[in-house]
């Protein structure tokens, strides 16, 4: 049996990828294992790196109910830096950093802690509660503050995106903390899992996008506060009674995509210049896909990169080159220029060294660099061979 590759986020120059209670981090360049770093669980539900401190990732635990914080520099295996922890062990489908927060989301809840304060089995510092009515599926940070203000976005079963101002948080709490917390709601009307954000570099306008449980995308625009009064945008009743302002951009359905399923989004502001999509089918073909407002683009598409379904992916625009894992327990590299990505040659000159089985290079509108094989006893990305039959058996979702 095989292991998952489901979350890949980039650090440095490093790849850190994560599946079945395993975290690797990968040299970019060469294609090298630089540390391997086996966690508490089986199974984590996701990851998060911190953009401040580099080196800490965390891990959250759907079953167990625990935040854990390691240190990538660490030597000990399972050495905590940090472990969070919510009352009666409840779920906890996913966690995000910022430079101070910890933000994780559980059913209709998000639970937030101080990161400066972290210590063993530490219980949430405060908990937005009542913004949504189903499981809170993911929640992130938004990349794109300019203010000094923290904004924070959680999906959920619900169909609603939600945006906080976690400036406004009042300790202790009181009635009017959630007017002032609560600043924007975003309705899909689908059950949302992934939540992303977007730039456009030319109008400056800033977009978050919502894939949905049966592989639908909505894109809208962020920014306007629901709250506001005197705002001329159509705005429509949420179930609280607040106003949802009609901010949708696009809207398309699993039709548009042929089926496939959605793997994430991204912005690639140099080649292509909109939002691009990934999407998968069970046997690893990948297709690259443009975004507009009115209509879905197929740009290109692949069937050596993968043999089984594509879980996760990463888009690094400061090397112009986007990263994939999946149910093949393996990590791919694809970049839009070969021509100017530095892992090129080097990945070109392991690849020529290594038997039929190693990594490969092919050719295609978007390059595959070379690939290897993720965490959990898997061969290392540059010296080991592939498994020798196609036909594995997977662990279910």
């Amino acid at each position: 049996a095989s292991t998952f590759v489901t979350h890949i986020e980039f650090v440095n120059d490093g790849i850190v990828c994560g599946g079945g209670g395993i975290i690797k981090v990968f040299d970019i360049h060469k294609g090298a294992v630089q540390r391997f770093l086996p966690t508490k669980e089986r199974e984590f539900s996701d990851l998060s790196l911190s953009k401040k401190h580099v080196n800490l990732v965390c891990t959250a635990s759907a079953t167990r109910g625990f935040i854990h914080i390691y240190d990538l520099r660490q030597q000990k295996h399972h050495e905590l830096v940090g472990q969070l922890s919510l009352p009666e062990k409840q779920s906890i489908f996913s966690v995000a950093m910022d430079d101070n927060i910890i933000a994780g989301s559980g059913k209709q809840q998000v639970y937030l802690w101080d990161k400066r304060k972290v210590t063993q089995s530490t219980a949430p510092s405060h908990t937005l509660q009542w913004y949504h009515n189903e499981d809170v599926t993911k929640a992130r940070f938004h990349p794109f503050d300019d203010s000094v203000d923290t904004h924070l976005f959680s999906v959920s079963e619900d169909g609603l995106i939600n945006e906080y101002n976690l400036a406004n948080i009042q300790t202790p709490s009181n009635d009017d903390e959630a007017d002032q917390v609560l600043i924007n709601t975003y309705s899909c009307n689908k059950e949302l899992w992934n939540v992303g954000f977007f730039r456009d570099e030319q109008s400056k306008q800033q977009f978050v996008y919502a894939l949905s449980n049966d592989d639908s995308l909505f894109v809208h625009r962020t920014g306007a506060m629901h709250t506001d009064e005197g705002n001329d945008q159509e705005s429509k009743q949420a179930d609280d009674g607040s106003d949802i302002q009609e901010t949708e951009v696009c809207a398309f359905d699993a039709k548009a995509f042929d089926h496939m399923t959605l793997v994430d989004c991204f912005y690639d502001s140099q080649k292509y210049k909109q939002l691009c999509l990934l999407s998968c089918n069970a046997k690893g073909k990948l297709r690259l896909s443009s975004v507009s407002p009115q209509q879905i683009t197929v740009l290109s598409e692949n069937t050596q990169g993968h043999w089984g379904r594509i879980r996760c992916s990463k888009f690094v625009q400061q090397m112009g080159c986007f990263v994939t894992g999946g149910e093949d327990n393996r990590v791919s590299i694809w970049t839009f220029d070969p021509d100017n990505i530095k892992a090129q040659q080097q990945a070109t000159i392991a690849a020529e060294n290594q038997e039929e089985t190693g990594p490969t290079i092919v050719t295609m509108n978007d390059e595959l660099l070379f690939s290897g094989y993720g965490p959990k006893h898997a061969p290392s990305m540059m010296n080991g061979k592939g498994p020798t039959h196609k036909k594995q058996h997977f662990k279910p979702y």
